[in-house]
């Protein structure tokens, strides 16, 4: 009966010993599973704000961009700047030409003396 009896209370300890570790392995996951939540809450915040900050800044320099130049204005000056840039290179032909021209009738006076 002795022996049936310390082989009880040596399971009993057993039991208790793998209880009590148990319960310790099963506390530390607890808390390092409730960081790893504080810290991901945590991340999410900093990014919610970064985005909302990010679009405030985008919404602030594309109303900035809209009231710096109005776009019909734009297109106006557009216009004008291709039409100048098109009578530059008729002006540049028309110059190259009367060049050419020039060499070309100072070569005929040449050969005539």
């Amino acid at each position: 009966m002795l022996k049936q009896r310390q082989f009880w209370v040596r399971c009993l300890l057993i039991s208790t010993n793998v209880h009590l570790a148990s319960s310790k392995d099963n506390n530390k996951l607890k808390n390092e599973m409730i960081q790893m939540e504080t810290a991901v809450q945590d991340r999410l915040s900093y990014l919610q704000r970064y985005k909302d900050m990010a679009s405030f800044k985008i919404a602030s320099l594309q109303k900035s961009l809209d009231e710096s130049v109005p776009s019909a204005e734009l297109d106006l000056q557009n216009k004008k700047y291709t039409e100048l840039t098109e009578k530059y290179r008729d002006l540049l032909d028309k110059s190259n030409n009367l060049v050419i021209h020039s060499e070309a009738t100072s070569g005929f006076e040449v050969n005539e003396i």
